[in-house]
């Protein structure tokens, strides 16, 4: 029986039961889909070299990290700075995105590059924290800078 996703019917039927996926699928779904998902469970689409024996990355690693965005700004990259910047600035607007709000509260025109310049900052003024968890050194230099004026945030 077909059914109508966003305007568009797909025909689905039955997999035979040796399928790697099972169940019933969309026609064009098959062998590459079962594939997608056995690479994504694998762990094998993870692009970022992140130190996974701590399960965080620390202070010093992100600090690594957005010290590359500096020499991508300066126009003196090589090797991985554009990679390794581009951590930098994911991670740190991750943090913002799931915290803003919640933890500290940021002006709505607040955008990835000031947050970035003020957590580059922040980690450079701090060193001594370079072993803690860098998620935790980012809100707090967050909450630092933009503190929420009531405690009660709507979100």
């Amino acid at each position: 029986m077909p059914e109508a996703i966003a305007g568009r019917t797909l025909s689905v039927r039955p997999r035979p039961m040796n399928d790697p996926v099972g169940g019933w699928l969309p026609v064009g779904f098959g062998r590459s889909f079962a594939m997608l998902l056995a690479l994504m469970a694998s762990g094998s689409l993870c692009w970022l070299p992140l130190p996974s024996a701590a399960g965080f990355i620390t202070t010093a690693v992100l600090r690594d990290y957005c010290d590359a965005d500096d020499r991508v700004l300066k126009h003196q990259a090589s090797g991985s700075d554009t990679h390794d910047a581009m951590v930098c600035l994911s991670y740190v607007a991750g943090v913002h995105d799931a915290m803003r709000g919640v933890l500290f509260c940021t002006p709505d025109a607040f955008d990835n590059g000031q947050a970035a310049d003020l957590i580059k900052r922040y980690l450079k003024e701090h060193p001594e924290r370079g072993g803690e968890s860098a998620s935790r050194v980012v809100s707090d230099a967050l909450v630092k800078a933009y503190p929420c004026k009531n405690k009660g945030v709507d979100l």
